[in-house]
């Protein structure tokens, strides 16, 4: 623990104002959960700074050194006080095994929800399971007390959080919910509900556009092709999932290995799109890299203008300027004059390089370092954006 800090959090000055009060608020707030009834010492406090209007209490000011004695003293773990009767709140015996060495030798008291509990001794005839309770009980000397769950709210709750982790699913895409969005507008597709898929595990949910009158097999025909794999199952079967290879009859062997081919076909297929689609894309990607003492044109595209000062005919480029600083090679600072109103931070595919050549006039025939020139050259820099596109 840094004791700088520790200190600085003994001196913290009284607040004087809201903003003040605030201000410890938060520090103090980054520390709650190792406070316990953090929000009622800390109430006073917060009451300062209701209605807009600030007053320091005497409650405050005990709140306030009560927070700052919690922040700066670590807690202290003492033993157990063994001439008090121990008390055991649970509703299994798993809190006498686990607190066994504190009960071997002293009487306790076991408050339980397990009713049967208090009848152990006199059964003539129990289960194996309860035998190797009582035997397992005659080791310690203790009085059962009944309490029920709607009295015992720790063991109820506990008892209620392992019934629900023991429903809840570990894995995704094994329970799922589906529901129907009906009664939207009609789409240029006919549409005019939304099939909703929601994963129970991960929260995904996928939401399907589709029409009303959809039967059963359509419903299946959705869920397999948009959820599970891509591609329009041709019977039921398609939606069991591909089993081992081992111990299976000769026709369920068939039978997988042709769905082992439509996966691996559509795998393929998936491989062969992304290829093709890169090589169109890479087709129009040129590499372009600046230095700093480069001059550019500069573009400036309509998120750069103030408010009310973009229009269609206003320039859209500037230059040629000066390149001062090479963030990296997507990103480059920019010398601007001092009337243009914008980051001086621009991306590579902003920037055109300037040649110095009568051809750079020619083409962009702009200088939009004077404010208020025409752009005159509009499509040749869309032209020349579309080509080196990145």
């Amino acid at each position: 623990v840094d004791s700088s800090k520790v200190e600085a959090v003994r001196q913290w000055p009284r607040p004087a104002n809201i903003t003040e009060v605030r201000s410890f608020n938060g520090l103090a707030s980054f520390y709650r959960r190792f406070i316990p009834h953090f929000s009622s010492i800390m109430a006073p406090l917060t009451d300062c700074m209701k209605g807009g209007r600030f007053g320091w209490t005497k409650g405050a000011e005990t709140a306030s050194q009560k927070i700052k004695e919690r922040l700066t003293t670590t807690p202290i773990l003492v033993l157990s006080d063994f001439q008090q009767p121990f008390e055991l709140h649970y509703d299994a015996l798993k809190a006498v095994k686990h607190c066994r060495h504190y009960l071997f030798h002293k009487e306790f008291i076991l408050y339980t929800d397990h009713e049967a509990l208090k009848h152990l001794h006199s059964q003539d005839k129990m289960l194996a399971l309860h035998a190797s309770w009582v035997a397992y009980l005659e080791r310690f000397t203790f009085v059962v007390k009944h309490k029920s769950g709607v009295t015992d709210r720790i063991a109820d709750a506990l008892s209620r959080r392992r019934s629900i982790l023991s429903r809840m699913t570990v894995k995704p895409w094994v329970d799922i919910s589906m529901d129907f969005v009906l009664g939207l507008p009609r789409t240029q597709r006919g549409n005019d509900c939304t099939y909703v898929v929601v994963d129970r595990f991960s929260k995904m949910a996928h939401f399907i556009p589709c029409q009303k009158p959809t039967d059963a097999v359509r419903i299946v025909q959705l869920y397999f092709w948009e959820v599970v794999y891509s591609v329009t199952p041709m019977g039921p079967l398609d939606l069991l999932p591909v089993p081992g290879k081992t111990k299976v009859h000769g026709k369920a062997a068939y039978f997988v290995h042709g769905l082992q081919e439509i996966h691996e076909a559509m795998q393929n297929n998936l491989e062969q799109s992304a290829r093709k689609y890169k090589t169109a894309a890479d087709r129009k990607r040129r590499h372009v890299e600046f230095e700093v003492g480069d001059f550019v044109w500069a573009i400036l595209t309509k998120n750069r203008f103030s408010t009310g000062d973009y229009h269609k005919l206003a320039a859209r480029k500037i230059g040629p300027v000066k390149i001062v600083e090479k963030i990296n090679p997507n990103a480059y600072r920019l010398k601007l004059s001092s009337h243009i109103r914008t980051a001086d931070m621009f991306n590579v595919k902003h920037l055109i390089p300037y040649t110095g050549d009568s051809s750079d006039y020619d083409n962009l025939r702009v200088n939009s370092l004077h404010p208020g020139e025409n752009d005159a050259a509009e499509a040749a820099t869309n032209r020349y954006l579309e080509k080196n596109r990145f």
